[in-house]
């Protein structure tokens, strides 16, 4: 269609552009190809080549259909403002999520000295959002150290592990796993979940962690939700207690081989400590196959 256009100084600089982006795309899907398909097709690494085709085609467009009909042009706009529209739908949808786990992430990086490094590179480990691909397992740990030091970022240090004063701090309710949570093998996935109160006057209980023996670091992590009617603390009619269910799922193999009790802590950042949540019906026992 454009073979006949006198204008080739109008047209070039469009083709070029179009040309360009479509070339970029081909060499970088080629060249990152030996990393496996998932490195070679992640979308981030083609948006500036899309957007560079998209306002090619768009222009071209409108050179080819002033000569011939306005009707042909303003279909493809409209199907191409479509098609932008729904994929923008559902990245909006990813972002969303992809915002959530990275903020409840950052409430985890002040932390960071206290969670055990062996779980950074498993999609189930509190701090996997911040990592990235998995090629850059510990990526995070160096720069918060650094940013720690430049006093741009704090990390808590010598915090203490204290048992609870009161029933007030929430409670470690229950642990399900696929099989039994005292028989568990290693591709096995344990869940487990309770209640954390706190007086709203120091502050609510925003994340909850999990350890395990006398270890003082901890292998999950999750944020307190809001609870509704039924929560412990709203029976209790009280204003001054926030509180919040809370809910983790980690593999099994996070678990030493053996026995061992699970424990749950909550964080008091005001007084620097970690506050064990006491166990209703007794310790959450377990016993990982070795194989």
């Amino acid at each position: 269609m454009l073979r006949g256009y006198a204008r080739n100084d109008v047209i070039a600089p469009w083709l070029s552009l179009g040309l360009f982006g479509l070339f970029y795309a081909a060499m970088v899907t080629v060249g990152r190809g030996s990393f496996g398909l998932g490195v070679a097709l992640s979308l981030s690494r083609y948006i500036s080549a899309t957007i560079f085709v998209l306002i090619a085609a768009v222009q071209l467009g409108r050179v080819v259909c002033a000569r011939r009909s306005a009707q042909a042009y303003l279909f493809f706009v409209g199907a191409l403002c479509a098609l932008v529209t729904f994929s923008s739908i559902r990245a909006v949808s990813i972002g969303r999520q992809l915002k959530e786990e990275r903020s409840h992430a950052k409430l985890f990086l002040e932390l960071i000295r206290y969670i055990d490094p062996a779980t950074d590179r498993f999609k189930e480990g509190c701090l996997f959002p911040l990592f990235g691909p998995e090629g850059y397992t510990g990526w995070i740990r160096t720069p918060a150290e650094s940013l720690n030091e430049l006093d741009f970022f704090h990390l808590a240090s010598g915090v203490t592990f204290a048992t609870p004063s009161s029933p007030d701090s929430g409670s470690f309710d229950s642990v399900d796993g696929s099989g039994d949570v005292l028989h568990l093998r290693r591709k096995d996935e344990v869940t487990v979940s309770g209640w954390a109160l706190r007086p709203a006057t120091r502050g609510t209980a925003k994340v909850v962690l999990i350890s395990y023996g006398d270890q003082k670091t901890f292998i999950a992590a999750t944020v307190v939700t809001w609870g509704g009617r039924g929560s412990p603390a709203a029976l209790q009619r009280d204003p001054l207690y926030l509180h919040g269910p809370w809910m983790v799922s980690f593999p099994a193999k996070f678990l030493p081989a053996g026995d061992g009790v699970l424990k749950a802590w909550v964080y008091d950042a005001a007084g620097k400590k970690f506050i064990r949540l006491p166990e209703s019906g007794g310790k959450k026992r377990f016993h990982v196959e070795a194989q």
